[in-house]
């Protein structure tokens, strides 16, 4: 230290050592840091003879040495200071009666009471706590050796302690119970300050522990604390009903029995609801439910050694208290602790160390994580239980929002609303809880504000404004060209509910339209997936989105419909990449598997894979209309913009146009909505239009 202000060292008694050590720590850190110049040959650093000084003259005035400060050669001696020491020593140890129990000595009593610890590693443990709170005890320790691993570390702390050497080593070991609850843990790599050799859990429990007198929980607040009331139930989870009943069952017998080593994982998107869950089930079996923080106290993300050391400590703790722990983001700890391919021996052994943990814990855990990817299949087989906490299907979706929005909303907005896939259970419930304490004068246009604000910061799109479930007035099977008949095979899929369609042929011609008449006649909700819905910048990520898709079809027992499924299923012989082969393979494996009724529509038959033929139970072309369908269907667009009834000209240029389809009219309609339609005869120019495009496209492009 540098020595400042040399006028106030030399009165001591004025010498402030509360700047330093609260009153009721002061004579023991005294005692310590004495010890350690007497028995631990720190004065040798400490007095310089040569120069007449202190190494630290805070050190020195702290000691009550501060008279020796700036006195010249004549009466700076070593024996007189060494005198005063000794004398100073003894006259603390000897003092009668002992002092009254300090703050630190009451929480590590209700520690030791809560952990087992014995009378030797309650006392290792106050050491520690005031030596990593306490600097200038650091200070003085720091002077006993040039620099420190855990071998000096722990004989420093023998003598001052008076714990024979052995029992020092074995009481600090990694096996023993301040290493395993983190509350003391030896580091073996060198340090020159004293301190930096030994970590606790935090600087917040350190403060706690010297501080905070009352419960102990209240002393570990920074790292772990008890969990807020769940805001779901567990009907909310129907559509998981299985996995509950296993789940619910397992820690009710887990708490109730102490198993050791009991471990489920919960896993999915964001916003699922795996904290609500673990909350949920945690009430039902009546257990109270703590959490490993992810913030310390002043709100900055704890590191991951530190909420593994909090994890530790809770397991001793709590472990008397029949409670559940709750550790979130899982994957942090799980992926600090996978190594690398430069460091293969550490990877083994952390390994090695998560499977111990895994198998060993007292508490049952609940571990959570959005990023199942990230952990190791050889971690995720050490859990008791796997669940994937997913989001409900449709219909489940339109239950919790009646539920939560108590009403509020209509059927038409609720069906809106959960039309949207990642409409997720927290979601619904934490936007219900904003819009009922607000209460806004329109409720559905907030609720939806906020639902869209959320799923916009995910990442994901907004609400629509209408569904596309619903076809258009003027839709008619009669108005589809194809030599099969639809009646009767729309009839069959209603029968049989299993149907792998292929329906290709030119744009326009209402094939995504049918897939969407088909769950409408079979009364089923319809999911429709276009390639910008799967496809991904991420290696890997478009199969996982195809099979998603599947998943999510077959949870809802819905028509799936994928439009240009050529995207998907391309020609694996010409494909120049491997996951153009990669994708076609997912596609055919889930297409085997499905059990539903899959629509798969292209304009480019040619395109796709030759094994993916025999896949499809029925290949059906949708072709231009017929003139008379034409006709039929220009009639039923003339009476919808309620125009002048057609005229024999106009029917005879109506069915002269041979590459009419159904979307060129409803092109023609869309335009309508910014263009009005006047007579019959603008309608037909329309058309004749969307013919026209039709045939420049099809001509040859050159360059002059």
């Amino acid at each position: 230290m540098d020595d400042t202000d040399k006028s106030t060292t030399k009165a001591t008694q004025q010498f402030d050592t509360s700047r330093y050590v609260r009153d009721e720590y002061k004579d023991i850190v005294t005692i310590w840091m004495l010890k350690a110049m007497l028995k631990l040959d720190c004065h040798r650093k400490f007095i310089n003879t040569k120069d007449c000084s202190f190494s630290h003259n805070e050190i020195a005035n702290f000691l009550g040495l501060g008279h020796f400060i700036d006195v010249g050669k004549k009466r700076f001696k070593k024996e007189l200071i060494m005198e005063a020491m000794s004398s100073k020593y003894k006259q603390l140890t000897n003092d009668k009666p002992i002092h009254k129990k300090t703050t630190l000595d009451k929480n590590t009593d209700k520690m030791s009471e809560m952990l087992g610890l014995e009378i030797q590693e309650a006392t290792i443990l106050k050491f520690v706590v005031l030596l990593l709170s306490v600097t200038i005890l650091d200070q003085t320790l720091s002077l006993a050796r040039e620099v420190f691993k855990s071998q000096q570390t722990m004989q420093v702390i023998s003598v001052l302690l008076d714990i024979p050497w052995r029992r020092t080593k074995e009481l600090l070991s990694h096996g023993s119970k301040l290493h395993k609850t983190s509350l003391v843990e030896m580091q073996s790599y060198a340090y020159d300050d004293f301190g930096d050799a030994i970590t606790t859990v935090n600087e917040k429990f350190l403060e706690n522990m010297c501080e905070q007198d009352g419960d102990i929980l209240n002393t570990i607040e920074s790292i772990v604390s008890q969990t807020s009331e769940p805001e779901l139930i567990l009907r909310d989870y129907s559509h998981m009903v299985a996995d509950i009943d296993v789940l619910v069952n397992y820690m009710q017998h887990a708490t109730d029995n102490r198993t050791t080593g009991a471990n489920v994982l919960l896993y999915g998107l964001p916003g699922t609801g795996k904290t609500q869950l673990a909350k949920t089930v945690a009430k039902v079996v009546e257990k109270n439910l703590f959490e490993v923080n992810c913030i310390d106290t002043q709100g900055d993300a704890m590191r991951d050694q530190d909420r593994i050391s909090a994890y530790k400590l809770a397991q001793g703790l709590l472990s008397s208290k029949s409670s559940i722990l709750l550790y979130d983001e899982a994957e942090d700890m799980f992926d600090s602790y996978q190594g690398s391919l430069f460091s293969p021996q550490k990877k083994q052994d952390n390994k090695a160390w998560i499977n111990k943990m895994l198998e060993t814990n007292s508490l049952p855990t609940i571990w959570i994580t959005n990023d199942i990817n990230s952990i190791d299949n050889a971690i995720i087989r050490r859990f008791d239980i796997n669940i994937e906490v997913k989001i409900p299907q449709k219909s489940h979706r339109i239950k919790m929002l009646k539920k939560y929005s108590k009403e509020k909303l209509d059927d038409e907005t609720i069906k809106q609303f959960a039309t949207h896939k990642h409409i997720a259970p927290s979601l619904i419930s934490s936007t219900a809880k904003v819009v009922d304490s607000i209460k806004p004068k329109f409720v559905a246009k907030t609720f939806k504000h906020i639902l869209n604000n959320t799923l916009q910061a995910q990442g994901y799109k907004k609400i629509k404004e209408t569904t596309k479930d619903d076809l258009p007035q003027t839709y008619s099977t009669k108005l589809i060209n194809t030599t099969a008949d639809i009646s009767s095979i729309t009839k069959g899929i209603k029968t049989h509910h299993n149907a792998r369609l292929c329906l290709y042929g030119v744009p326009g011609t209402g094939k995504s339209a049918y897939g969407r008449y088909i769950a409408q006649y079979i009364e089923k909700p319809v999911i429709l997936k276009k390639p910008s819905d799967l496809q991904s910048k991420w290696l890997g990520e478009c199969e996982k989105n195809i099979a998603r898709a599947f998943e999510e079809a077959a949870d809802e027992k819905a028509v799936l419909i994928f439009d240009e499924v050529d995207s998907f299923l391309g020609d694996r012989s010409t494909a120049r990449q491997r996951w153009e082969i990669s994708q076609a393979n997912e596609m055919l494996v889930q297409m085997e598997n499905f059990d539903g009724v899959f629509v798969a529509t292209t304009n480019l038959l040619s395109n796709l894979d030759k094994a993916s033929m025999r896949r499809f139970d029925l290949k059906l072309e949708f072709r231009y209309l017929e003139p008379y369908q034409s006709w039929q269907l220009f009639c039923l667009f003339a009476k919808q913009f309620g125009i002048d009834k057609p005229t024999k000209a106009t029917q005879h240029i109506i069915k002269s146009m041979t590459q009419l389809t159904p979307g060129d009219f409803t092109a023609v309609q869309r335009q309508s909505r910014f263009r009005p339609i006047k007579d019959t005869k603008n309608l037909c120019d329309r058309l004749v239009d969307e013919i026209r495009h039709k045939e420049q496209d099809s001509e040859k492009i050159g360059f002059v």
